[in-house]
Protein backbone atom coordinates (compact mmCIF):
# COMPACT_ATOMS: atom_id res chain seq x y z
CA UNK A 1 0.00 0.00 0.00
CA UNK A 2 0.96 3.53 -1.01
CA UNK A 3 0.19 6.62 -0.30
CA UNK A 4 0.06 8.82 -3.26
CA UNK A 5 1.15 12.30 -1.85
CA UNK A 6 3.37 10.73 0.21
CA UNK A 7 4.89 11.94 3.83
CA UNK A 8 7.04 14.87 3.80
CA UNK A 9 6.48 18.02 5.13
CA UNK A 10 4.60 19.34 1.92
CA UNK A 11 1.93 16.23 2.85
CA UNK A 12 1.55 16.65 6.00
CA UNK A 13 1.08 20.55 5.47
CA UNK A 14 -1.73 19.44 2.83
CA UNK A 15 -3.24 17.39 5.64
CA UNK A 16 -3.55 20.21 7.82
CA UNK A 17 -5.12 21.93 5.68
CA UNK A 18 -7.60 19.34 4.91
CA UNK A 19 -8.53 19.03 8.11
CA UNK A 20 -9.76 21.86 8.18
CA UNK A 21 -11.85 22.20 5.41
CA UNK A 22 -13.91 19.04 5.86
CA UNK A 23 -13.61 19.05 9.74
CA UNK A 24 -17.39 20.62 9.65
CA UNK A 25 -19.22 17.88 7.47
CA UNK A 26 -16.77 15.44 9.18
CA UNK A 27 -17.76 16.19 12.48
CA UNK A 28 -21.70 15.98 11.79
CA UNK A 29 -21.61 13.02 10.37
CA UNK A 30 -19.60 11.14 13.04
CA UNK A 31 -21.85 12.63 15.62
CA UNK A 32 -24.79 11.43 14.09
CA UNK A 33 -23.80 7.34 13.52
CA UNK A 34 -20.80 7.24 15.67
CA UNK A 35 -22.29 4.80 18.91
CA UNK A 36 -22.90 6.26 22.30
CA UNK A 37 -19.02 6.39 24.09
CA UNK A 38 -17.65 3.15 22.72
CA UNK A 39 -15.11 2.02 24.74
CA UNK A 40 -12.76 1.58 21.67
CA UNK A 41 -12.41 3.66 18.36
CA UNK A 42 -10.24 3.40 15.36
CA UNK A 43 -8.83 5.68 12.93
CA UNK A 44 -7.43 3.86 10.49
CA UNK A 45 -5.22 5.60 8.28
CA UNK A 46 -5.00 8.41 10.90
CA UNK A 47 -2.37 10.42 9.29
CA UNK A 48 -0.52 13.48 10.90
CA UNK A 49 -3.27 12.78 13.42
CA UNK A 50 -6.28 15.40 12.84
CA UNK A 51 -8.92 12.69 12.40
CA UNK A 52 -7.69 10.62 15.27
CA UNK A 53 -8.83 13.65 17.47
CA UNK A 54 -12.04 14.43 15.67
CA UNK A 55 -12.87 10.84 16.28
CA UNK A 56 -12.56 10.92 19.50
CA UNK A 57 -13.98 14.50 20.11
CA UNK A 58 -16.89 13.60 18.68
CA UNK A 59 -17.44 9.90 19.73
CA UNK A 60 -16.81 10.37 23.18
CA UNK A 61 -14.48 7.29 22.87
CA UNK A 62 -12.55 6.00 25.84
CA UNK A 63 -9.69 5.03 23.88
CA UNK A 64 -9.14 5.83 20.68
CA UNK A 65 -6.13 4.73 18.50
CA UNK A 66 -4.96 5.54 15.61
CA UNK A 67 -2.92 3.55 12.64
CA UNK A 68 -0.84 4.86 10.05
CA UNK A 69 1.67 3.17 8.10
CA UNK A 70 4.30 5.73 7.83
CA UNK A 71 6.24 5.87 10.64
CA UNK A 72 6.96 9.91 10.28
CA UNK A 73 3.37 10.81 10.29
CA UNK A 74 2.69 8.16 13.54
CA UNK A 75 5.20 10.25 15.40
CA UNK A 76 3.62 13.82 14.06
CA UNK A 77 0.37 12.71 15.26
CA UNK A 78 1.81 11.59 18.83
CA UNK A 79 2.95 15.35 19.01
CA UNK A 80 -0.27 16.91 17.70
CA UNK A 81 -2.13 14.60 20.34
CA UNK A 82 0.50 15.52 23.20
CA UNK A 83 -1.68 15.78 26.82
CA UNK A 84 -4.73 14.38 24.86
CA UNK A 85 -5.90 11.39 27.62
CA UNK A 86 -6.73 8.05 25.63
CA UNK A 87 -5.60 8.76 22.51
CA UNK A 88 -2.57 6.81 21.15
CA UNK A 89 -1.17 6.09 17.75
CA UNK A 90 0.14 2.50 16.30
CA UNK A 91 2.32 2.45 13.12
CA UNK A 92 0.57 -0.62 10.78
CA UNK A 93 -0.52 -1.03 7.46
CA UNK A 94 -4.29 -1.81 8.13
CA UNK A 95 -4.62 -2.58 3.89
CA UNK A 96 -4.73 -6.67 5.01
CA UNK A 97 -5.53 -6.78 8.39
CA UNK A 98 -5.91 -4.52 11.94
CA UNK A 99 -2.71 -4.44 14.45
CA UNK A 100 -3.48 -5.73 17.73
CA UNK A 101 -4.44 -2.67 18.61
CA UNK A 102 -6.86 -1.80 16.80
CA UNK A 103 -8.39 -5.31 17.08
CA UNK A 104 -12.01 -5.50 18.66
CA UNK A 105 -12.46 -2.34 18.50
CA UNK A 106 -15.87 -1.19 18.30
CA UNK A 107 -15.74 2.17 16.08
CA UNK A 108 -13.87 2.46 12.91
CA UNK A 109 -13.40 5.54 10.90
CA UNK A 110 -11.64 5.76 7.52
CA UNK A 111 -11.77 8.97 5.27
CA UNK A 112 -9.94 9.15 2.52
CA UNK A 113 -7.87 6.17 2.77
CA UNK A 114 -10.20 3.90 0.37
CA UNK A 115 -8.72 5.34 -2.45
CA UNK A 116 -5.28 4.67 -1.96
CA UNK A 117 -5.60 1.14 -1.51
CA UNK A 118 -5.05 -1.23 -4.44
CA UNK A 119 -7.45 -3.74 -3.47
CA UNK A 120 -10.11 -1.60 -1.22
CA UNK A 121 -12.95 -4.76 -1.19
CA UNK A 122 -10.12 -6.83 0.54
CA UNK A 123 -9.18 -4.32 3.55
CA UNK A 124 -13.12 -3.79 4.25
CA UNK A 125 -13.38 -7.31 4.81
CA UNK A 126 -10.43 -7.58 6.84
CA UNK A 127 -11.81 -5.03 8.94
CA UNK A 128 -15.11 -6.89 8.94
CA UNK A 129 -13.37 -9.78 10.80
CA UNK A 130 -11.39 -7.62 12.64
CA UNK A 131 -13.66 -5.56 14.39
CA UNK A 132 -15.89 -6.31 17.18
CA UNK A 133 -18.77 -8.29 16.60
CA UNK A 134 -21.38 -5.77 16.48
CA UNK A 135 -18.74 -2.53 15.53
CA UNK A 136 -19.95 0.54 13.72
CA UNK A 137 -17.83 1.70 10.98
CA UNK A 138 -17.66 5.09 9.23
CA UNK A 139 -16.27 5.63 5.67
CA UNK A 140 -16.02 8.94 3.44
CA UNK A 141 -14.88 8.76 0.12
CA UNK A 142 -14.44 10.97 -3.15
CA UNK A 143 -17.13 10.06 -5.64
CA UNK A 144 -17.17 12.84 -7.69
CA UNK A 145 -15.25 16.11 -8.22
CA UNK A 146 -15.54 18.52 -11.21
CA UNK A 147 -15.42 22.03 -12.36
CA UNK A 148 -15.84 24.12 -15.18
CA UNK A 149 -12.81 26.40 -14.12
CA UNK A 150 -10.38 24.96 -16.84
CA UNK A 151 -7.38 24.95 -14.26
CA UNK A 152 -9.21 22.92 -11.73
CA UNK A 153 -10.74 20.49 -14.42
CA UNK A 154 -7.24 19.83 -15.54
CA UNK A 155 -6.28 19.71 -11.90
CA UNK A 156 -8.89 16.83 -11.43
CA UNK A 157 -8.03 15.16 -14.64
CA UNK A 158 -3.75 14.72 -14.06
CA UNK A 159 -4.77 13.87 -10.44
CA UNK A 160 -7.04 11.03 -11.43
CA UNK A 161 -4.28 9.81 -14.02
CA UNK A 162 -1.32 9.89 -11.44
CA UNK A 163 -4.12 7.58 -8.70
CA UNK A 164 -4.99 5.29 -11.79
CA UNK A 165 -1.28 4.48 -12.73
CA UNK A 166 -0.44 3.85 -8.97
CA UNK A 167 -3.60 0.97 -9.68
CA UNK A 168 -5.77 3.27 -7.09
CA UNK A 169 -9.32 4.91 -7.48
CA UNK A 170 -9.79 8.95 -7.50
CA UNK A 171 -13.21 8.43 -7.18
CA UNK A 172 -13.56 5.04 -5.09
CA UNK A 173 -16.37 6.84 -3.25
CA UNK A 174 -19.24 5.42 -6.36
CA UNK A 175 -18.42 1.76 -5.11
CA UNK A 176 -17.90 1.82 -1.57
CA UNK A 177 -21.14 0.86 -0.57
CA UNK A 178 -21.58 -2.48 -2.88
CA UNK A 179 -18.25 -2.61 -1.43
CA UNK A 180 -19.01 -2.91 2.24
CA UNK A 181 -21.96 -5.03 1.35
CA UNK A 182 -20.10 -7.58 -0.24
CA UNK A 183 -17.49 -7.26 2.47
CA UNK A 184 -20.60 -8.77 5.04
CA UNK A 185 -21.48 -4.92 6.40
CA UNK A 186 -24.76 -4.13 6.63
CA UNK A 187 -25.34 -0.55 5.24
CA UNK A 188 -27.45 2.29 7.66
CA UNK A 189 -26.87 5.25 5.80
CA UNK A 190 -25.04 5.68 2.73
CA UNK A 191 -25.57 8.98 0.76
CA UNK A 192 -23.72 10.74 -1.62
CA UNK A 193 -23.33 14.79 0.02
CA UNK A 194 -23.07 17.29 -1.93
CA UNK A 195 -20.03 20.00 -0.62
CA UNK A 196 -19.42 23.06 -1.49
CA UNK A 197 -15.70 24.04 -0.65
CA UNK A 198 -14.56 27.61 -1.31
CA UNK A 199 -12.25 27.65 -4.47
CA UNK A 200 -9.46 29.73 -2.03
CA UNK A 201 -9.24 26.80 0.29
CA UNK A 202 -9.62 23.99 -2.13
CA UNK A 203 -6.79 25.74 -4.73
CA UNK A 204 -4.42 26.61 -1.82
CA UNK A 205 -4.94 22.19 -0.98
CA UNK A 206 -4.42 21.43 -4.72
CA UNK A 207 -1.48 23.62 -5.25
CA UNK A 208 0.24 21.55 -2.05
CA UNK A 209 -1.16 18.08 -3.73
CA UNK A 210 0.90 18.90 -6.89
CA UNK A 211 4.22 19.52 -4.90
CA UNK A 212 3.58 16.78 -3.21
CA UNK A 213 3.10 14.81 -6.32
CA UNK A 214 6.58 16.14 -8.11
CA UNK A 215 8.42 13.36 -7.98
CA UNK A 216 5.73 10.78 -8.80
CA UNK A 217 7.03 8.85 -12.10
CA UNK A 218 3.50 9.17 -13.03
CA UNK A 219 3.28 12.79 -13.70
CA UNK A 220 5.95 12.49 -16.04
CA UNK A 221 4.41 12.69 -18.69
CA UNK A 222 2.54 16.52 -18.01
CA UNK A 223 5.53 18.67 -19.55
CA UNK A 224 6.57 20.86 -17.07
CA UNK A 225 5.31 23.99 -19.04
CA UNK A 226 2.03 23.35 -18.74
CA UNK A 227 2.88 22.36 -14.93
CA UNK A 228 4.17 25.73 -14.24
CA UNK A 229 0.83 27.58 -16.09
CA UNK A 230 -1.84 25.47 -13.97
CA UNK A 231 -0.07 26.14 -10.73
CA UNK A 232 -0.15 29.83 -11.65
CA UNK A 233 -3.71 29.12 -12.08
CA UNK A 234 -4.08 27.57 -9.12
CA UNK A 235 -2.39 30.35 -7.23
CA UNK A 236 -4.42 33.17 -8.53
CA UNK A 237 -8.02 30.83 -7.62
CA UNK A 238 -5.83 30.68 -3.78
CA UNK A 239 -5.27 34.50 -3.31
CA UNK A 240 -9.02 34.77 -4.21
CA UNK A 241 -8.13 36.99 -7.63
CA UNK A 242 -10.11 34.63 -9.69
CA UNK A 243 -13.66 32.96 -9.01
CA UNK A 244 -14.72 29.26 -9.75
CA UNK A 245 -17.24 26.91 -8.13
CA UNK A 246 -16.69 23.35 -7.46
CA UNK A 247 -18.94 20.20 -7.91
CA UNK A 248 -18.01 17.67 -4.86
CA UNK A 249 -19.90 14.57 -4.12
CA UNK A 250 -18.23 12.70 -1.22
CA UNK A 251 -19.95 9.11 -0.06
CA UNK A 252 -20.83 8.73 3.54
CA UNK A 253 -21.34 5.66 4.78
CA UNK A 254 -22.47 4.21 8.12
CA UNK A 255 -22.65 0.38 8.58
CA UNK A 256 -22.61 -1.99 11.46
CA UNK A 257 -20.85 -5.79 11.44
CA UNK A 258 -24.21 -7.21 12.67
CA UNK A 259 -27.27 -6.52 10.79
CA UNK A 260 -29.53 -4.36 12.60
CA UNK A 261 -33.02 -5.76 13.83
CA UNK A 262 -35.94 -5.66 11.28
Amino acid sequence: MGYTFGDGDVAARRLEHLAGVYEPTSAALLQQWAPPRPRHAVDLGCGPGHTTLLLHRCSDAIETVGVDMSARYVDAARETARGVDGVSFVNADVSRALPPAATGAGLAYVRFLLTHLTCPADALGAWRSGLAADATIVVEELEWMRSEHPALDRYYCIVESVQRANGQDMHVGGRVEAMMAAAGWHVVHSEAARLRPHASAMALLHLLNLEALSADPALAGVPADELARLGRSLERLARGEDEATIDYGMRQVAAVARRPPS
